[in-house]
């Protein structure tokens, strides 16, 4: 092997040795940056602001153990959807900072997703101190992480988590979409009346079982629907179950009526009050039904299979 292979071998062996040092600086350098910056109290409310349009600003608001939704600029609120106040929350309160990308936003603004048409502003409030102002740019090319400014400060810092898709949430993606939940155990009686005037209740009957305790049978206790025979009790107690919730796939404009036409009414009476939903049938199986019911104040959508479950047939609840 000559001299200049030699001298080659070393020439890269020491640029190999350098880069490795400078990789384990660069590592050392983004483990001593990274720190967790927490929040000296718990937030009550949280305002998130696209841009700079303060005036379609969402506020989030502590409300006696729950959280509501609503425009900043209007006096509504919505039940708030708790799984993703929880997530904000969580974002908020611990801030994982793994190092500082920029000492300066204003020339890199753009490239970080700073500027003033794409920034997400989040104040976290206690009462009416001010707790935390988080910026939010956009997230890094591995959507990983993103890109945050603290506090007002010019520096850029990469934050742990990808916070963008958390924060640019509309309103109607913060509402709660529960119309109601209870235990099934509650429901004592179902009365189902159809558009065409037919009516049936199905009613439970608790009484003492072999062996002790109590059994549940349903009977049916009011029928005009021409259908006859013996209830099939588990497909009875399948259909309770499946009503023990209901969930909107989309809520309805405030004030919004629900169409009459075609309505099938559904009376779940239960130990703690009753719970009417109505149900209209829509011109086509492909349109979503639109429904009310008395726990909320507003009329919503839901899909063909949870309609169904309200429409059902007393030939569907019989021994076959």
């Amino acid at each position: 092997m000559n001299k200049i292979a030699i001298r080659k071998l070393v020439l890269l062996a020491v640029i190999a040795v350098l880069a490795a040092v400078y990789a384990a600086q660069v590592a050392v350098s983004r483990r001593s940056s990274a720190r967790t910056v927490r929040l000296e109290a718990d937030p009550d409310r949280i305002v998130v602001v696209m841009g700079t349009d303060e005036d379609s600003a969402l506020e989030v608001v502590s409300d006696g153990g729950s959280w509501l939704v609503g425009l900043s600029s209007s006096a509504v609120r919505y039940p708030a959807d708790e799984a993703s106040v929880e997530g904000m929350l969580s974002a908020l309160s611990e801030i994982k900072i793994l190092g500082t990308v920029s000492s300066n936003v204003a020339s890199d603004a753009d490239r970080y997703g700073l500027d003033d048409s794409t920034r997400i502003t989040v104040r976290a409030y206690s009462g009416e101190k001010l707790l935390r102002t988080l910026t939010v740019g956009k997230n890094t090319s591995t959507a990983s992480q993103c890109y945050v400014q603290l506090d007002g400060k010019s520096a850029v810092y990469l934050e742990e988590k990808a916070l963008r898709g958390m924060f640019s949430l509309e309103l109607s993606a913060l509402r709660s979409r529960t119309v109601y939940q209870i235990n099934s155990d509650t429901i004592m009686a179902i009365r189902s009346a159809a558009p065409d005037g037919a009516v049936f209740t199905v009613a439970r009957d608790i009484s003492p079982a072999q062996g002790g305790g109590n059994a549940s049978v349903w009977n049916l206790t009011e029928n005009t629907t021409g259908t006859a025979g013996p209830l099939d009790d588990a497909g009875v107690t399948s259909w309770v179950s499946g009503l023990s919730y209901l969930t909107a796939s989309e809520w309805g404009e405030d004030g919004e009526e629900l169409v009459l036409a075609g309505t099938h009414s559904l009376e779940l009476i239960t130990t703690g009050g009753t719970y009417t939903v109505n149900v209209s049938v829509p011109p086509s199986e492909d349109e979503m039904w639109q429904c009310a019911c008395s726990s909320v104040p507003y009329v919503f959508t839901v899909g063909k299979y949870t309609a169904q479950r309200y429409i059902k047939p007393l030939s569907d609840l019989i021994v076959k």
